[in-house]
């Protein structure tokens, strides 16, 4: 297990996929990219969408970006980062194939139970889609 790739998304459960990945990372010798994905079609997070986005939204992303990276590279983990406007979804899955990764970190969200990797979730569409392995942390 050489590439992993923990896409961040949004999602509230980021401490626990970083810890997963560099749980990994370890064990295995990995690299890990670290995908952020911004959505283009709805930005809750920030009340506004993505045609809406300044100069200044996006070094926001980037820094959020950067701190993760930092994050990792403290505790000794190779890592990349990738940095993309698009649909979460679409974006990861198409990382994911075409980056040959062994593996995909992802979470739930905090999503309700009845609701978890249904089709329309993140990481339903991500697993349903890819023939990579997915770890989902819940």
């Amino acid at each position: 297990m050489k590439k992993i790739l923990l896409p961040k998304y949004g999602s509230m459960k980021m401490d626990d996929l970083i810890s997963a990945a560099e749980n990994l990372a370890k064990k295995f010798n990995s690299t890990v990219t670290v995908f952020h994905v911004f959505n283009c079609r709805q930005m809750p997070h920030y009340g506004t969408s993505a045609v809406d986005l300044d100069d200044d939204d996006i070094v926001e992303f980037q820094k959020e970006l950067d701190d993760t990276v930092k994050l990792l590279k403290d505790k000794g983990i190779r890592v990349d980062s990738k940095l993309f406007k698009g649909d979460p979804a679409t974006d990861i899955i198409n990382e994911a194939e075409s980056g040959n990764y062994d593996i995909v970190i992802m979470s739930t969200q905090g999503i309700p139970s009845g609701q978890r990797l249904l089709p329309g979730s993140v990481t339903g569409m991500v697993m349903n889609h890819i023939d990579i392995p997915v770890l989902v942390i819940r």
